[in-house]
């Protein structure tokens, strides 16, 4: 008995939150949809503005285009020439003159002994002058003779002389000593004579014979430009 009203209070229950979970309220039918209102017409836009366009300057008159600058010219190249050769000396005629024209340098013959020696010609000495060695004054028949040593240039040999005095000259010196003066026979290109030459010591000398004044007198003439010269 006491199951049965447990199962028939437990559906009141059920019955009464069925009821209430019923929405009781009347439903109001659905109203037909508005109609669509008609697009509204775009406002008349306002009339444009008249723009003036801005006021164009005075076009300038086109300037004259700026001369092209020339290229400078390009430097010319440098040539470095050599100097031209100096010319030839030219060979300086012989002057005019009946005398023989001797050079500078020339080879004479000295008489005695017969030997070949090279001389210098100089007509700034009055004199003329002869490289000797060993000179010895001695006396022969009762005059005043000179020995004395003259060198071969050629074999280097020395060659003894002996001559007479034609002068002695007394040095100023401390020592002394005499030069003595004597005469030879000198031959200079075909031009022949007896000259005094002073024996002297020319060892410093570059040639061993001196000709001065006293040979070329009357007999010929220098040409500094000139050597060896031949015998015609």
């Amino acid at each position: 008995m006491m199951s049965r009203n447990r199962c028939a209070a437990a559906l009141c229950v059920s019955l009464a939150l069925l009821l209430q979970g019923c929405d009781t309220t009347p439903v109001k039918p659905a109203s037909p949809p508005a109609a669509e209102a008609p697009p509204a017409e775009p406002a008349p836009a306002p009339p444009a503005e008249a723009v003036t366009p801005p006021a164009q300057a005075p076009e300038r008159p086109a300037e004259p285009a700026a001369p092209a600058e020339k290229p400078e010219p390009e430097p010319e190249p440098v040539v470095c020439t050599p100097p031209p050769p100096p010319p030839a000396p030219a060979t300086r005629p012989a002057p005019k003159t009946a005398l023989a024209v001797l050079g500078e340098i020339e080879h004479v013959r000295i008489e005695p002994p017969g030997l070949q020696l090279t001389a210098r010609l100089d007509t700034g000495a009055s004199g003329s002058s002869l490289h000797a060695l060993e000179v010895r004054e001695f006396e022969r028949d009762g005059k005043s003779w000179v020995k004395f040593q003259l060198v071969d240039a050629n074999t280097g040999e020395s060659v003894e002389v002996s001559r007479p005095v034609v002068r002695a000259v007394t040095l100023k010196n401390p020592s002394g000593a005499k030069r003595y003066v004597v005469s030879l026979k000198a031959t200079i290109a075909g031009v022949a004579q007896f000259t005094e030459f002073a024996l002297t010591d020319r060892a410093s000398q570059r040639y061993p014979v001196l000709i001065g004044r006293n040979f070329l007198r009357d007999q010929a003439v220098v040409d500094v430009g000139r050597r060896f010269t031949k015998p015609d």
